[in-house]
């Protein structure tokens, strides 16, 4: 039998049948948003694990030019310079700050490592370190003799057992030497990019702007 409709009769079951259809197909449409949902979340995780020192270089780039983005445009508008040159002086002189203050900064710890002995002295020479130092090596002697009596020989076996400097050991120390010279000639060259792209950013901003725009519909143009 058919099930009564709104007007008090019974629909055919034709229609019960394409209802029940259109309700599978909901729900297998469903499914099938949530499954792709999921894959584009992973796939987007995986490019962002897998593709970090690029996304890293891109994102610190776009920040930094947001940042100098105001100097730009003020050198713009007060010598009718073109952006392409305001932002290569730009550019060239944050690159020279930065310079100036690492160099700056190796200056201080260099300083600071020529005065770490003479520091080192003066705390080993006062009278307070002395005194602890005296009863650290009294208490040190003390518990060597009373090992020395209390441990028996070693024997042959033990002797046998004690494990002794490999090559395998020279391999690993040299492999995560390399591997740490690897990551660190990565991020340098990482870095490098940074400037350029900077420069390209700023020089471009309006045509930049106007292809993201241009991504975006229509209606939704003014609020990006």
């Amino acid at each position: 039998m058919g099930e009564p409709n709104a007007a008090g009769g019974e629909t055919p079951p034709e229609i019960q049948e394409a209802d029940k259809r259109l309700r599978r197909f909901a729900e297998d449409l469903r499914a099938v948003r949530v499954g792709i949902a999921v894959l584009a979340t992973l796939g987007v995780l995986a490019l962002l694990y897998f593709g970090a020192s690029v996304f890293i270089t891109l994102f610190s780039s776009a920040l930094l030019a947001f940042a100098l983005e105001p100097i730009v445009g003020f050198l713009c508008r007060r010598t009718g310079m073109r952006r392409q040159y305001a932002g290569g002086i730009v550019v060239f002189l944050f690159i020279a700050l930065l310079y100036g203050l690492l160099y700056l900064a190796y200056l201080g710890v260099g300083s600071f490592l020529e005065d770490i002995p003479g520091i080192a002295e003066r705390i080993r020479s006062a009278p307070l370190v002395q005194s602890l130092s005296e009863k650290a090596r009294e208490t040190r002697e003390i518990l060597e003799e009373a090992g020395r009596r209390i441990s028996l020989s070693p024997s042959p076996a033990r002797e046998r057992a004690l494990p002794g400097p490999s090559a395998q050991d020279g391999d690993s120390i040299a492999g995560f030497l390399l591997q740490g010279l690897g990551s660190l000639t990565g991020v340098v060259f990482s870095l490098s990019f940074i400037p350029f792209l900077v420069y390209f950013i700023l020089a471009d901003r309006e045509p930049l702007n106007r292809r993201t725009r241009e991504l975006f519909s229509p209606a939704h143009r003014d609020t990006v």
